[in-house]
């Protein structure tokens, strides 16, 4: 008999032990705690097998992309050109 109150009052206090953990979870942390994750999730929930309206892949050429490795290679790299919308 004494045995089995030994248990129980182990059983009993680590029931305890556990639940205190669960008194308020979300208190320390900030409201914005985890918003990266459930904004993928509602995004991946409104469409869960987005599209592209093409099907196809656009083309690529080999002969201009061996040209700009080769440039690259050689540090002779050709800088884009700064595309400007307004008049200034």
């Amino acid at each position: 008999m004494r045995i089995q109150t030994i248990l129980n009052l182990v059983a009993t206090s680590g029931a305890c032990a556990l639940l205190a953990g669960c008194l308020d979870p979300q208190r320390p942390m900030s409201p914005d705690y985890a918003m990266a994750v459930r904004s993928n999730i509602a995004a991946s929930t409104a469409d869960p097998e987005a599209r592209y309206q093409r099907e196809i892949e656009p083309a690529s050429d080999g002969d201009r992309i061996n040209a700009a490795n080769e440039r690259y290679e050689k540090g002779q790299v050709i800088v884009p050109q700064i595309e400007r919308t307004g008049t200034k």
